[in-house]
């Protein structure tokens, strides 16, 4: 291998960039085809798939139900330090 590399710093360098060109070709098609392997070639949702759809679909319930939490916590806090109720009003309050 380190010899096929020292020719190949002899060589033009269009030559080595075609070489270079050809090599990362080939390396991301082998990444590539690795990566497409690992989907599931099942993507149909049959009726009877339903109860593993139902339970996929559970992290984004929760969330849901977790940012609700927050901005409403949010709310809280906001009502605590400013003193009252915390107001989405642009009106400012006359002296």
């Amino acid at each position: 291998m380190l010899d096929y590399l020292e020719q190949l710093r002899k060589k033009p360098l269009t030559y080595r960039k075609r070489v270079l060109l050809f090599t990362t070709t080939i390396i991301t098609a082998v990444i590539f085809v690795i990566w497409f392997s690992t989907f599931d070639s099942n993507i149909n949702v049959s009726e009877t798939d339903s109860a593993a759809l139902e339970k996929q679909l559970r992290p984004i319930d929760e969330i849901k139900t977790n940012v609700v939490s927050f901005i409403d916590s949010v709310k809280k806090m906001s009502a605590d330090i400013f003193g009252g109720g915390a107001t989405t009003s642009s009106s400012l309050p006359v002296n």
